[in-house]
């Protein structure tokens, strides 16, 4: 589960100015896992990858997203994007830090937004809060 060359982010880094419009530092790009969660739903619910309802709309996609589905050898971060992905951050979507079958709506979903990865989606994320999140850094 090692990825080489990618740095796993959960916030969209823009571009930014340097005293005016002729100094533009270069912008990084990112790809978001949130259509990609939607598009391989089915294939990963047969595969085993996921276990959740496949018609619950946003809560099923926000259930395909798992250290699994994300940094296995078949995974994501893994596959996706192999000309340029080197040079890509992973802008992780909805449903990294919340449990798996939480949902649209109800007191569980205020754990979105918390910057801890569940530890049931991410188990080798060990250690407190800060530390787990600290895990994702290169891999």
């Amino acid at each position: 589960m090692q990825i080489k060359a990618m740095t796993v982010v959960v916030a969209v880094f823009m571009a930014t100015w340097t005293g005016g419009a002729t100094e533009l530092r270069p912008v990084p790009n990112y790809w978001c896992t949130w259509a990609t969660q939607g598009a391989t739903l089915a294939d990963n619910l047969k595969a085993g990858k996921i276990r959740c309802p496949i018609d619950a709309g946003t809560q099923s996609q926000r259930d395909n997203l798992n250290e699994r589905v994300l940094f296995d050898g078949t995974g994501w971060a893994n596959v996706m994007y192999p000309q340029v992905r080197a040079g890509l951050y992973l802008l992780v979507d909805a449903g990294w830090d919340i449990p798996e079958g939480t949902a649209s709506a109800g007191p569980d979903l205020s754990l979105r937004g918390s910057l801890v990865p569940d530890a049931k989606r991410f188990p080798s994320f060990r250690g407190t809060p800060a530390g787990r999140l600290k895990a994702w850094k290169g891999r």
